[in-house]
């Protein structure tokens, strides 16, 4: 059973424990934020915290248990976007707002359940004030790589938000003072993330997102050509020709 788990004290540790030992699949742990203590006012986390990040599992700290889950997606929404699209809905976001200059990929994540924004006739950063009553999002996820998208990942991002770099930087990336300040201000958090995670074995992120894929990770849509291999050499040269409209190919052998 997939199972999302609440809890912050000692006490809340023993329950967490035994759901770990057991066959439930836990998707996240939902957790107070870190808090001061001590004369140093130091950071520290939560007891069910410290259980979470010894077994990999993925933590979510907003500062109220009510607060809203929206995520502004700033990316090429190829493949690997519609799956981070679909992650972030699993773990609990209500609103996933997904933003390309692709109208077949836009088409295909609004299918998905995702809120498709054309940033060829729209101003990304104001149509996501415009939807979140200029409150901005609570994460975002940049994975283009370049450096008006960082900008932007920055800019739409709310108070006490999260931001995370996924793309590969091309070309130098400078924050003006005004949105560095804002960083600051606003409290926000920011992250790097790469590849993946292959342990602990069984609970890795290549076991997990097998056993999710078409399930309730759809794949099926994402698949745009499924010629046989003999034909590798002829459509790779379609597609840096530009010739057709590729999303993912898959060879049969």
């Amino acid at each position: 059973m997939d199972t999302i788990y609440t809890g912050t004290s000692i006490f809340a540790v023993p329950s967490l424990e035994a759901l770990i030992a057991s066959q439930h699949d836990i998707l996240a742990v939902i957790t107070q934020p870190d808090k001061p203590k001590g004369r140093g006012h130091q950071m520290q986390i939560s007891p069910v915290k410290g259980v979470a990040l010894a077994h990999g599992i993925p933590i979510m700290q907003p500062e109220k248990i009510s607060a809203r889950e929206s995520v502004d997606e700033i990316k090429e929404l190829g493949p690997i976007g519609a799956m981070v699209a679909q992650w972030l809905k699993l773990k609990g976001c209500s609103r996933v707002y997904v933003a390309d200059v692709d109208a077949a990929k836009l088409e295909i994540a609004a299918a998905l359940g995702m809120h498709p924004i054309d940033s060829r006739q729209l101003d990304l950063v104001e149509e996501i004030k415009r939807l979140e009553s200029s409150l901005g999002v609570d994460c975002c996820v940049e994975a283009v790589g370049l450096p008006a998208t960082f900008l932007q990942a920055i800019q739409c991002t709310g108070r006490f938000g999260q931001v995370v770099f996924m793309g590969n930087i091309n070309g130098t990336f400078s924050i003006p003072q005004k949105e560095f300040s804002r960083i600051l201000r606003n409290e926000m958090t920011i992250q790097g993330t790469w590849n993946s995670k292959i342990v602990p074995r069984g609970k890795d992120e290549w076991t997990r997102v097998l056993d999710f894929l078409d399930v309730r990770l759809q794949v099926k849509p994402l698949i745009s050509h499924t010629p046989p291999l003999a034909e590798g050499a002829a459509v790779f040269y379609r597609m840096v020709a530009r010739a057709e409209w590729f999303n993912k190919v898959v060879f049969s052998i």
